[in-house]
């Protein structure tokens, strides 16, 4: 009668801990990136405004950021947001301001 020998698998205690320990490490990356995509969609990313007689982009970006803020940019910005190639605006008119500069 012939006994099979059964192979036992030797496991290095270090090397089967750093695989566990990168696998857990990648999957929470995976969250870590997937919930701040989900977060970043959800937030929305600009405030519409109407303009009133009077109203000037220099206005409304010191009313809706502060003057702690580059205001030629936000102007860009805001130009580029509304596809405006001036800066002209006009009663009525509504505006994306956006809102994560």
């Amino acid at each position: 009668m012939m006994v099979k020998k059964v192979k036992r698998w030797k496991i290095n205690k270090k090397v089967f801990l750093h695989r566990i320990l990168t696998l857990i490490l990648s999957v929470l990356m995976v969250l870590i990136i997937t919930n701040t995509v989900i977060a970043a969609n959800l937030l929305p990313e600009y405030k519409e405004v109407t303009i009133k007689s009077g109203d000037t982009l220099w206005d409304l970006v010191k009313s809706a950021y502060g003057s702690n803020v580059n205001i030629e940019k936000v102007i860009y910005e805001i130009r580029k947001l509304n596809h405006k190639t001036t800066s002209d605006i006009y009663p009525g008119e509504k505006l994306k301001i956006p809102l994560n500069l």
